[in-house]
């Protein structure tokens, strides 16, 4: 499947998303939006929905792989500039509008080859957010005293968060510090934030 406008060689974006919906003319996502105001509390995960013709579909070599053009899947969508510009349904833009950068799919370089690795090690990774469906916001350190002993973290930056506790050595979990949001404190339970 090809869509996009194939004479803009290098007028795509990517962004990070989850497919909502699919039509033959149009793509809905849900991505996080930018802030109206100053208040980062406010770029929340929002739906967009664009014309199949701001959106490119076709692997591009030396790129990350698009997302699967179906209902649920996350990954990495080409979007004109026009697409970018679209709003969600409350008023909000994307995030980081402002600043992206359009090359793909011919004016994006990538080495043939990976140069050199690094690695990362965090000495702290806290999560600012609030459960879906929520209002109210909390902070969760996942790397602190509170955290469980054995994690499993999963973020695409376009859905939410969850965090599920696995042979905790102690009692309590990852959210320790959350329990009244998610209910966690028993080995095997899970949470989900959202940032």
């Amino acid at each position: 499947m090809i869509e996009g406008r194939l004479n803009d060689e290098c007028g795509f974006g990517v962004l990070s998303v989850t497919i909502q919906s699919v039509t033959d003319k149009t793509v809905t996502f849900q991505t996080r939006s930018a802030s109206k105001t100053t208040d980062c509390n406010e770029c929340l995960l929002r739906s967009f929905t664009v014309p199949m013709t701001e959106v490119y579909t076709t692997p591009i070599a030396g790129a990350p792989a698009p997302v699967a053009m179906m209902p649920g899947a996350s990954g990495n969508l080409f979007l004109s500039s026009a697409g970018w510009q679209a709003m969600s349904t409350d008023g909000f833009a994307i995030y980081g509008v402002e600043h992206a950068v359009f090359k793909w799919p011919k004016c994006g370089a990538a080495p043939s080859r990976v140069l050199s690795s690094l690695d990362v090690v965090p000495t702290s990774i806290v999560v600012h957010g609030h459960l879906q469906g929520e209002r109210e916001f909390f902070e969760l350190e996942l790397l602190g005293d509170d955290a469980g002993h054995a994690q499993s973290i999963v973020w695409n930056g376009a859905s939410m968060i969850s965090s599920s506790c696995r042979r905790v050595a102690r009692p309590g979990c990852a959210c320790r510090r959350a329990r009244a949001w998610c209910g966690c404190g028993r080995r095997g339970s899970s949470c989900a934030a959202r940032r």
